[in-house]
């Protein structure tokens, strides 16, 4: 288990609500070794709460180390600039993909604020990460909208197609169980707010785990250690673990 791990959801660097002990790259390559996680995608955790995050992303990815560890870009959309912002970014340094987080940056899918966005990464080729939720809701900042909409989830979805890869993080048990049944083949769901629904797992259809789903930690948000030991007694095949921690993340964001 511990030489197959995928973590399709990990930050780095300083949140600004919320102490986080262990949020330096130094810390989380540790904690990489430590539980056998062999590849990941990266964000500085600033590039969620600064309007300006250029700076930490661009340090960040001096320190990284494609392709085992691979960089998205957190863009918001509501900001005029965006698609100049991402274009130099991609000229300075190797986006591996988006990352989209509406709840914090105050837009909604339905909006038609994100459409950009999705035609961006289809012409790029880039896969797209959308955030629904960060935290437990009893834990959130009050300037952060207080839940996500799974209607307005699934304008993403739609924004989507059949021809951009798109990763959902953050839902419930029973938020992933309202999409993965009818997902198209590049729509993926990650683990990172499972909590105590894995043996829950067992109520999906085996096929639409193993076609669908991601692991993803939240780290440092989360620590990856419980959800790990957790997946792997939740009663799954092997084939379906393999997936879930290892072979639809490479679907995802692309082989070694």
């Amino acid at each position: 288990m511990k030489s197959r791990i995928c973590d399709a959801n990990v930050f780095v660097g300083n949140h600004p609500f919320k102490q986080l002990a262990s949020a330096t790259l130094d810390d989380t390559a540790r904690m990489f070794s430590k539980l056998g996680i062999e590849r990941a995608i990266v964000s500085p955790i600033e590039a969620v709460f600064h309007e300006d995050a250029h700076i930490s992303e661009s340090m960040l990815a001096k320190l990284l180390n494609p392709p085992r560890l691979v960089q998205f870009k957190v863009v918001n959309p509501a900001e005029p600039g965006w698609p100049e912002e991402l274009r130099r970014s991609m000229q300075e340094w190797p986006v591996a993909g988006i990352r989209l987080a509406s709840l914090y940056h105050g837009y909604t899918f339905g909006s038609g604020t994100a459409g950009g966005v999705f035609d961006f990464a289809r012409e790029n080729n880039l896969p797209v990460q959308v955030f629904a939720r960060m935290q437990d809701i009893r834990m959130q900042h009050g300037i952060i909208a207080a839940e996500p909409k799974l209607d307005d989830l699934s304008h993403a979805v739609r924004l989507a197609g059949e021809d951009v890869r798109l990763l959902v993080s953050g839902l419930s048990l029973p938020g992933i169980s309202t999409f993965v049944e009818s997902a198209s083949p590049n729509v993926f769901f990650d683990t990172s707010r499972l909590q105590a629904g894995w043996k829950a797992l067992k109520r999906i259809e085996p096929r639409c785990i193993k076609d669908h789903l991601v692991f993803g930690s939240l780290w440092p948000i989360n620590s990856p250690e419980c959800p790990i030991t957790e997946l792997a007694h939740a009663g799954l095949a092997p084939d379906v673990l393999e997936a879930v921690m290892r072979g639809n993340f490479e679907r995802y964001v692309g082989p070694l």
